[in-house]
């Protein structure tokens, strides 16, 4: 029983093929996901859903008036159907705008003015409450709302860092 050892015995190889093209997003993806990124992190900000403080600037325009609910969780953006349920989509959202130079740096700049007036809403309250209880209150609050935006933002802060 001599087996014989074929010297033509041939490997098969795998190949892998690149896509032809690369997969390109909309066309108008930048200005939906950047204004949903920046209604999400207003929401935050200003301690609503994200589908209540959607309601709230439809109502102002439409009404001029605002009946907003304050005692719900403003890093929740699952009741907003037309938008993100979470925010790891939101974060998904921030790493797609990410990989291009241009609306990386947009995006930031829209942030950056995003964080400065809710700062200069911060300080306007600092002026009306003057006890240290309400100032160390205030300075938590805010420091926890950033850390969320942060959270959301961080592909934005690693590819800034990167380049």
């Amino acid at each position: 029983m001599n087996r014989r050892i074929s010297s033509t015995n041939t490997r098969r190889k795998l190949i892998i093929k690149p896509y032809k093209a690369p997969v390109a997003p909309p066309p108008d993806h930048f200005a939906t996901s950047s204004n949903l990124l920046i209604e999400a992190t207003r929401a935050i900000l200003y301690k609503r859903n994200l589908s209540s403080f959607s309601a709230d600037k439809v109502k102002l325009s439409n009404n001029g008036s605002s009946n907003s609910n304050s005692n719900s969780d403003p890093t929740s953006v699952a009741d907003a159907p037309q938008f993100c349920t979470s925010r790891e989509e939101l974060y998904r959202l921030v790493e797609s705008l990410c990989l291009d130079k241009v609306h990386r740096s947009k995006l930031f700049g829209l942030l950056e003015t995003e964080i400065e007036s809710a700062a200069e809403v911060i300080l306007n309250k600092l002026t009306i409450r003057t006890s240290l209880e309400d100032l160390l209150e205030l300075y938590e609050e805010y420091s926890q709302y950033v850390f969320y935006i942060r959270n959301i933002f961080l592909p934005l802060d690693r590819s800034e860092k990167n380049t």
